[in-house]
């Protein structure tokens, strides 16, 4: 019998037809690792991230303690800020490989409370527990959860406890650090009500201003408000929010099948429009990233490059190849025609990432001739294509500027050729709000950090026309 079946067995007599869900968030997770390592930092202001070179340095904080909070130093905040808001703060480097060690170590723990786990992110997880019986038992074994990890691990956790995923993590965040809010089913309104609309998982700043803007600044505010309006302020997924808000979820706990994306990103020191010095960057990048995967034996379809330009103005790319993969050079020569056909040449580039996700076991079926031929048939049909008059870098110009240096692959040539086309149709994605740390940074794990990806298409840009069969020739 394990702590969650005598947690039961105790508290057996108040029933409850309610979900239990709880959600458990580390606190400050990256300082407080880095405190536990080293206890003369404990009680001062640490902050994660970038080197902050006395005030001039790039990148952004990635996490800081509760006593740089103090300060107003937050996640996401440029490194440059965080210096002057706090030049006495002691300034970390991220230590990816040790925040993953305690964090499987923390999981570990998690997973004998539940046979519903899911993990969602490096230092959060929900668990399932309705067969407890009641809220009451809930409780109990929070209690418990945050004595098991302290114990083990020497770090604290908040917990939220809800009828729902959404209320849940609205709860744990509620008396962080170290603490434990349970919301009864019957009580989730009264406690949604008062909160600033911000707290609800889905609504972000822009959507939270727009919101004020209309005179909705809290939950009670936005559950009292007439749909139609809402809808007319939000668009057609607002009736979805309002539920959200309510915190009717129906999302199950449920473990993520593996990997969703692995990427790695470069802060320039200087913002730069060199594109040798761009594609340079590509090119480290894609080997690194062909290392993860190779190592953890997947296959890739979709290929997304993330370009930030000087004041954090950022856009996502992506394109979803028609077979899986693992091929170093069609990965890069596919982030190559996405930075072709989508970059503002205008622009100083301030960061350059790559990521590759939709993953398959390096088991399945590589990808063949044939099965190329067929997906361009099915995109271009009997239809003409169109060069664009805007120049592409030469294969030569790409290969002297990476390390790998084999020739490019049919599949590489035939994204590499048809780039500009139906690459520069793609859907915008920007916000300005991502964050990243110094240098490279890995986002393998359960961490969606790919932007939203879509499927090839193409454009018709005007220029010279070529049938697309005249132009597959030229490849094979």
């Amino acid at each position: 019998m394990n702590g969650a079946d005598e947690i039961a067995d105790e508290t057996a007599g108040a029933g409850s037809k309610s979900r239990i869900i709880l959600h458990i968030d580390m606190d400050s997770f990256f300082a407080s690792v880095e405190m536990r390592e080293n206890f003369e930092l404990r009680g001062k202001p640490v902050i994660i991230g970038a080197d902050p070179r006395n005030g001039s340095g790039r990148g952004v904080v990635s996490t800081c303690s509760y006593e740089a909070r103090k300060y107003g130093v937050h996640s996401a905040m440029p490194v440059s800020k965080a210096y002057m808001l706090c030049p006495q703060g002691i300034f970390l480097p991220v230590n990816m490989p040790l925040y993953r060690e305690v964090s499987h170590n923390v999981m570990e723990i998690l997973r004998e409370y539940s046979d519903k786990f899911e993990q969602v992110s490096i230092d959060e997880a929900y668990l399932d527990v309705s067969h407890l019986g009641s809220f009451a038992a809930a409780e109990i074994l929070a209690e418990e959860i945050q004595r098991r990890i302290k114990s083990h691990e020497r770090l604290t956790c908040s917990v939220g406890v809800g009828k729902s995923k959404v209320v849940a993590k609205i709860a744990s965040d509620f008396r962080k650090p170290a603490g434990i809010t349970i919301v009864p089913a019957e009580k989730s309104e009264e406690f949604l009500r008062p909160l600033p609309i911000g707290k609800v998982p889905g609504i972000g700043k822009k959507s939270q201003k727009v919101l004020t803007d209309a005179g909705i600044v809290t939950v009670g505010d936005l559950l009292d408000c007439d749909v139609q309006k809402l809808i007319s302020i939000l668009g057609r997924h607002a009736a979805d929010l309002k539920e959200f808000a309510a915190g009717n979820d129906s999302r199950e706990v449920e473990e993520r099948d593996g990997q969703k994306s692995v990427g790695r990103e470069r802060t320039y020191q200087e913002d730069t429009k060199d594109m040798t010095k761009i594609l340079e960057t590509v090119g480290f990048i894609c080997t690194e990233v062909h290392r993860v995967i190779s190592s953890n034996a997947l296959l890739f379809r979709t290929v997304t490059v993330k370009i930030r330009y000087t004041g954090f103005i950022t856009k996502t790319r992506s394109v979803t190849l028609p077979r899986s993969t693992n091929d170093v050079d069609l990965m890069y020569e596919t982030a190559v025609a996405l930075i072709n056909a989508n970059l503002d040449r205008e622009k100083a580039v301030r960061l350059i990432g790559v990521y590759v996700s939709n993953f398959d076991s390096l088991k399945g079926r590589q990808t063949k001739i044939p099965d190329w031929l067929e997906h361009f048939e099915r995109i271009f049909g009997e239809r003409e294509a169109f060069e664009t008059a805007e120049p592409t870098y030469t294969s030569e110009a790409v290969h002297a500027a990476r390390a790998v240096t084999k020739t490019a692959s049919y599949q590489a040539g035939i994204v590499a050729d048809f780039g500009e086309e139906y690459l520069s149709g793609i859907p915008d994605v920007s916000d300005g709000s991502d964050s990243d740390s110094n240098g490279y940074s890995d986002s393998a794990g359960n961490t969606d950090s790919v932007g939203n990806t879509y499927s090839v298409g193409n454009s018709e840009n005007g220029g010279k026309k070529r049938s697309h069969k005249t132009r597959l020739q030229n490849w094979f």
